[in-house]
């Protein structure tokens, strides 16, 4: 089987068993990704945004998807380490942190430091395993249970923009 792309057409030809040859071509419609619609309808305001996970693939992820949209992005592996980002920054808006992380606090602890420390800085908690009650979280703190989805977390970082 051949394929080939071309201005928005696919072509593929195949060869059969029997020697009979097929072909086709595709119209591609481009589709915008979730990320680049996202993009087109939030606000130009950018964020410098830490993210707290013990886990690389997840915070590379979620590094990327944030500074595809124009994000300044932090990044530590545990409660301990953002501590000292936050000491050394002051232009933090947004901490996004998980909740199970080795270290000397969980991402719980490390929110209620955050809040006690930097009122003004947003808070986005995840978790796969712990569920917290929006209802009980501080103002602007935003619980998300994993699996998450980009924009969810895109979306409440424009939304703690905005507040």
């Amino acid at each position: 089987m051949r394929v080939a792309k071309s201005d928005g057409f696919a072509y593929m030809a195949r060869q059969r068993v029997d020697g009979k040859a097929s072909q086709a071509w595709f119209w591609l419609q481009r589709c915008p990704s979730v990320i680049e619609t996202l993009e087109l309808n939030m606000s130009t305001q950018k964020a410098v945004v830490l993210i707290v996970e013990d886990e690389p693939l997840i915070r590379f992820t979620m590094l990327d998807a944030l500074e595809e949209v124009g994000h300044v992005v932090l990044e530590a592996a545990n409660a301990d380490e953002a501590m000292v980002l936050l000491r050394n920054r002051t232009d933090v808006d947004i901490v996004f942190t998980d909740v199970n992380m080795a270290g000397s606090m969980d991402g719980i602890q490390l929110a209620q430091r955050v809040r006690a420390l930097r009122p003004h800085i947003g808070i986005i908690i995840t978790s796969g395993v712990v569920r917290l009650d929006p209802m009980l979280l501080p103002t602007r703190t935003f619980f998300l249970p994993k699996p998450y989805q980009h924009d969810t977390v895109l979306t409440a970082v424009h939304s703690l923009l905005q507040n």
